[in-house]
């Protein structure tokens, strides 16, 4: 019998009859019993709390002339407990920053989470393999910071990135954690804000001037003869 752990906790527990045995007698049956401890009854498994990992339940069946049978049955609880922050290790909060002068990024250091806690069997879970940052930048893409990023950054000893210049726009970073049994959950996420705050240098052309024959002269679009100057250009309309 495999069941996953229950919600939020590193235990299965029994509800119904599902778990329990039944026996056949040519006369009639005393008792069907069992030796699992953890259950409210000794006739049933109904309401037995099962932690996480495999336990054998003998059952016992006697007659009313003494006569008894017994069977194993095993009961494997899978780990389905995704790990969390482990007390101690931070997350870092959200952060806001003016881009640098004449520039479009800043650059931004923090204190990654050092380690994530397994839930069920109580390891701590803190090398690169079992705990990634992700980040998702302004754009939208998604990308992993270590060992490939494409932004300039300093790392720091077992591989995580505690530094990085980031664009203007909002990019997310996420820390996930992984454990033995495959279970994954994203134990911090923080928010780098980088602002424009720098206004952009327009310098307009020399006044124009037109000749017309006609009553009703359209005039022509100069917004592409003001030269426009900004920290970043890629944001710039003219209208």
């Amino acid at each position: 019998l495999i069941q996953p752990t229950d919600l939020g906790v590193c235990s299965y527990t029994v509800s119904g009859s599902g778990f329990d045995v039944t026996a056949n007698d040519n006369c009639d049956i005393l008792s069907i019993t069992h030796n699992y401890t953890g259950a409210p009854l000794s006739s049933t498994l109904d309401g037995a709390e099962f932690a996480a990992g495999t336990t054998v339940v003998t059952w016992i069946a006697e007659d009313l002339s003494g006569n008894k049978d017994t069977c194993e049955i095993e009961i494997e609880i899978l780990d389905s407990q995704a790990p969390v922050l482990a007390p101690g290790s931070n997350c870092p909060a959200d952060a806001v920053l003016a881009a640098n002068l004449n520039e479009c990024e800043q650059i931004y250091t923090w204190t990654p989470p050092s380690e994530a806690l397994d839930l069920c069997d109580g390891s701590i879970l803190r090398t690169s393999g079992q705990i990634r940052e992700v980040l998702i930048d302004p754009k939208g893409d998604t990308s992993s910071i270590f060992p490939q990023f494409d932004y300039d950054m300093q790392p720091i000893t077992g591989g995580f990135i505690q530094q990085a210049q980031f664009p203007v726009g909002v990019s997310r970073i996420l820390y996930i954690a992984s454990d033995n049994e495959g279970n994954s959950d994203t134990i911090c996420e923080f928010t780098v804000t980088i602002q424009d705050l720098e206004v952009p240098v327009i310098i307009c052309p020399a006044d124009q001037i037109l000749t017309t024959n006609c009553d009703e002269f359209p005039i022509p679009n100069y917004t592409a003869l003001p030269n426009v100057q900004d920290n970043c250009p890629k944001n710039i309309t003219v209208s």
